[in-house]
């Protein structure tokens, strides 16, 4: 994808912190995360627990 983004002339900043850190941070902060894949992504998804 990045290769078809910089043929039409612009340019994907890659953020410096990666999924298992961001899940760490989440998870840290009382978080349930799921994960789900395709192709083509990966996605976390958090939750806050039931009160």
């Amino acid at each position: 994808m990045d290769k078809v983004h910089g043929l039409e002339g612009n340019k994907h900043e890659v953020g410096k912190v990666d999924l298992k850190d961001t899940e760490g941070y989440l998870i840290k902060k009382g978080l349930l995360v799921k994960k789900a894949n395709s192709v083509h992504q990966y996605v976390l998804i958090a939750e806050r627990g039931s009160i």
